[in-house]
């Protein structure tokens, strides 16, 4: 049987986290509770209808994740929330975390 394709979820490969006793992976991500006005770009981003969105409606910048990512279409990471909020509904971001990533 060949081995399954990683799965990733937000960007994090799950077979590359710790696990617990059990065999669960365990993932701590931070509470945020402030704004974040980093700058993010649409090469940073894997859903192409999001990436194909952020290219549209983004400014020229400098991405913030990405020193190689420059005069590229960017927003702050909290503008981009409040779009993919809009854009995304909840089944969508279950079916989009869950997708088996190529290897």
């Amino acid at each position: 049987m060949p081995d399954p394709k990683p799965v990733r979820l937000l960007g994090i490969s799950l077979s590359s986290l710790k696990t617990d006793a059990a065999g669960e992976p365990q993932l701590n991500l931070p509470i945020w509770s402030g704004t974040d006005d980093r700058n993010l770009c649409s090469l940073c981003i894997q859903e192409a209808s999001l990436r194909d969105w952020l290219d549209g409606a983004g400014i020229e910048g400098d991405c913030d994740f990405d020193t190689d990512h420059t005069s590229v279409p960017c927003m702050t990471v909290d503008e981009f929330a409040e779009e993919t909020d809009r854009l995304v509904s909840f089944s969508d971001c279950n079916r989009l975390m869950a997708r088996p990533q190529p290897p």
